[in-house]
């Protein structure tokens, strides 16, 4: 059926969210600690097609296809964990190698249903009080039959985070200088313009998912639904400038011009997301493929856009 989807799904579909941000929480989180020896390291690898801001004519704001994340869990006590979630590859809220979550999972379990309550936090300066973002969720999961079992996530997001964009201005915004030699902007008035942005906001998640077990050791397929919507302020902050190469440096810094505008941003999206977890005592390996099935964005404007990805998550524990 994932597969139909995929083949029926178009190329590119608008995203849930002003800005480009590989998310590790919601995908295949669990209520019961995954791990055994009192910590796990675990690694994940995803793809998306490498995408623009505007047009799909500027390829240099999200120029790096590939989502590169580490996480560190470590069993602080028999019914809480704490763990530290490690951005290798970047987006458009980072550069680099950085921090990106902190979490602390509370657990509780009966025989035949678990729950975790999961409390992650920001920790990266965002020069105000607080933490840039906040996330709470609560999650369960449940024994439908000796072969098959669900899992279900709700959670509140507080988002205080800023990022930077290049897109192309507006043609009536144009300088009049004039790019020489080939390519998209050769002979053409363009200008780029650098858009700093603060998004200051809310989102709601949701995750809802089948695991339909394959051997004793809880190796599984599984297929969840997962489902989030934000509400956000945004004050952005230009400087339009000619493009690069068309003026010396000292030329082109010299005409710079601040413009600050404000608006409001309220979009959703529904992802279907289905893979393998391949479970031996030492270690597990999961590899997974993501489809964004519906979304919803402003009618005005161009926005980042999420796509298909697939990628593999593999833990040592």
């Amino acid at each position: 059926m994932l597969g139909v989807l995929y083949l029926l799904m178009p190329a590119h579909a608008f995203a849930q969210r002003p800005f480009l941000q590989y998310d590790q929480l919601y995908r295949g989180e669990e209520s019961q600690r995954e791990f055994y020896g009192g910590y796990a390291l675990t690694a994940e690898v995803a793809y998306r097609n490498a995408g623009s801001l505007q047009g799909e004519e500027l390829q240099v704001v999200e120029p790096n296809p590939l989502g590169l994340s580490f996480r560190l869990d470590y069993q602080f006590s028999k019914r809480l964990d704490l763990s530290a979630v490690v951005d290798a590859a970047g987006n458009s809220t980072r550069r680099g190698l950085s921090l990106s979550w902190l979490v602390f999972k509370y657990y509780e379990h009966s025989d035949v249903r678990s729950y975790a309550l999961r409390l992650a936090v920001d920790p990266s300066f965002g020069g105000r009080v607080g933490f840039p973002q906040i996330d709470i969720a609560w999650l369960s999961s449940n024994l439908v039959s000796p072969l098959a079992s669900t899992n279900f996530a709700f959670g509140i997001r507080r988002v205080r985070l800023g990022y930077e964009q290049w897109v192309l201005a507006e043609p009536g915004l144009s300088t009049g200088f004039v790019l020489h030699g080939t390519g998209p902007f050769s002979s053409q008035r363009n200008n780029l313009d650098v858009i700093y942005t603060r998004a200051l906001g809310w989102e709601v998640h949701m995750m809802f998912g089948y695991n339909f077990r394959l051997d004793p050791a809880g190796s599984n397929i599984f297929v969840s639904v997962l489902g989030q919507a934000g509400n956000y302020d945004l004050l952005e902050t230009s400087y339009e400038q000619p493009l690069l190469g068309a003026l010396n440096l000292d030329a082109a810094t010299s005409f710079k011009k601040e413009i600050t505008t404000s608006k409001d941003y309220v979009g959703g999206v529904i992802w279907a997301r289905s893979g393998i977890e391949f479970h031996r005592p030492g270690f597990k390996i999961m590899p997974y493929i993501g489809l964004p099935l519906r979304q919803w964005v402003p009618g005005e404007g161009n926005w980042p856009r999420s796509r298909r990805q697939v990628g593999v998550r593999f833990m040592l524990r």
